[in-house]
């Protein structure tokens, strides 16, 4: 079973109370993590809530106690000491628990949950974005939307600014939708990106809220906090090597230095943190307030992940600043929206999905205030509700590699050329087949129809899907019952 809820949900709380109840009735669990911030994190708060454990880590070997009925472990461990060298056997436990779901669905991670299914285990992930793991769970429940966490007064709402974003034109996605760090690195590090990116910065955030800065790389992150230190900012980068904090630094990171990093962020001894991939997932600092995406995250569960660092709810927070100059707030949407999940979808195939409507004109695109001292983003109307600027026509400030601004306007997502001739069905059940043999998906028929037509077919045409998603599954995947079979009327 898979239990997904947005940042901020309670599923930390959620994942104690499974462990708690494993506990009274005397069984054993196993809570499984692959980021050390990850796992400091949970040892903290099972000494908070008083849960006895033990921890299979390299790093925690003060910690290391096989018979505990309670084990957090890493998964790089457990491939080291329990798959490679065997020095450990496996932890036998009646409950699995794995934090950041999304992240644990391949290799060694599927070998160990194998091997606890065969022994009679009931596995548990946990994720915000349950998506490309739908060979591993067979069910999943949602926990919380964010609506309704705004409404309980968990979520904050986020204000969007669509800052000056790189020209990705000449760089294409990997297959998981994601940028390489090359990429990435050629697509920001433009002459003209630090000077912006700390101009928007102090017009948002005059006050110096507690921000987080993520980077296109390791390197890049260091830079950042380089530049907010000649600034005068109060600032750290963290990665998993070493930390860079005011000028110094440290090596060999111990992690009491990152604790300390981030409790002072907490009190606002230190005002930004900067880092590539780190704090993406689990750091849970509800102080946060202001969020730049220095980078660019093609993947959905890579911006939400990281986005939801600053939408906890805490005392005197009204509100989070996201300052985007990827281009994230019109490619997969606002932090502030419900989504709607589906086991059966992967990170690209949901982009793709969101992409159509867009296309289709079924989700609306957002606008962006063209005034340069405001890029306030807002779903539609004339009125910018942040400066009074009328307009709504649809406009990108888009970098140039050579740092110049161009400005892009009209829809950001273009409708299809579609048509219907006399023989479009016939030519369309010829590229339908021919994919079919080579096992690619709908979409890829789709494209192959195009790219000897000019032109797309229409939907509902015999063999296309009648669900939207099923474009981007495999067409030997998907049963004939989803599927048009009679001419449309």
């Amino acid at each position: 079973m898979c239990i997904t809820s947005p940042t901020g949900g309670g599923k930390s709380e959620l994942m104690r109370r499974v462990l708690l109840d494993a506990i009274a009735n005397r069984e054993t669990a196993i809570l499984y993590t692959n980021r050390t911030l990850l796992l400091e994190q949970t040892i903290e708060g099972l000494r908070t809530a008083g849960i006895p454990f033990g921890v299979r880590s390299a790093n925690h070997s003060d910690l290391y106690d096989p018979h505990a009925v309670i084990q957090l472990s890493m998964i790089q461990t457990e491939q080291s000491r329990v798959l490679k060298s065997k020095q450990w056997e496996m932890f036998s436990a009646r409950r699995v628990l794995i934090d950041e779901a999304h992240n644990q669905a391949a290799g060694t991670a599927v070998e160990l949950f194998s091997r606890h299914l065969e022994q009679g285990s009931t596995l548990l992930g946990y994720t915000a974005t349950p998506l490309g793991i739908g060979h591993i769970y067979r069910t999943l429940v949602v926990a919380g939307k964010n609506s309704e966490l705004r409404a309980c007064g968990a979520h904050v709402p986020a204000e969007h600014y669509g800052c000056d974003e790189p020209d990705v034109k000449k760089i294409a996605p990997t297959k998981t939708g994601e940028y390489t760090e090359g990429d990435q690195v050629k697509a920001i590090m433009t002459p003209t990106i630090w000077g912006r990116v700390l101009e928007h910065w102090e017009r948002l955030n005059p006050d110096r809220r507690p921000t987080i800065l993520f980077a296109p790389g390791v390197a890049q992150s260091v830079y950042f906090a380089e530049q907010f230190y000649r600034h005068g900012v109060r600032v750290a980068h963290i990665d998993g090597e070493e930390c860079w904090v005011n000028g110094e630094r440290y090596t060999g990171v111990a992690r009491e230095i990152r604790q300390q990093i981030l409790s002072d962020l907490r009190t606002g001894q230190i005002q930004a943190v900067t880092n590539r991939f780190v704090m993406r997932e689990g750091i849970d600092i509800p102080e946060l307030s202001h969020l730049i995406y220095a980078c660019l995250m093609g993947s959905v569960m890579g911006y939400l992940q990281s986005g939801g660092r600053v939408l906890r709810a805490c005392h005197g927070k009204t509100g989070c600043t996201i300052q985007d100059h990827g281009g994230h707030w019109w490619r997969h949407g606002s932090l502030n929206e419900d989504r709607i999940w589906s086991l059966d979808q992967d990170a690209r195939q949901y982009s793709q999905t969101r992409m159509d409507l867009m296309r289709d004109k079924e989700i609306r695109e957002p606008i962006t205030c063209p005034q340069p001292q405001c890029r306030r983003v807002r779903n539609g109307g004339k009125s910018c509700p942040y400066c009074g600027h009328t307009s709504d026509i649809r406009m990108r400030a888009v970098i140039q590699t050579d740092g110049t601004l161009k400005w892009h306007k009209g829809d950001i997502v273009k409708p299809r050329r579609v048509e219907h001739r006399s023989d479009t069905e016939q030519k369309w059940l010829s590229c339908f087949y021919r994919t079919k043999k080579r096992g690619g998906t709908l979409a890829q028929a789709r494209g192959l129809f195009f790219m000897e037509n000019f032109y797309y077919p229409p939907e509902g045409m015999r063999m296309m899907p009648k669900e939207r998603t099923d474009w981007y599954h495999k067409i030997n995947a998907v049963p004939t019952t989803a599927l048009h079979t009679s001419k449309p009327e």
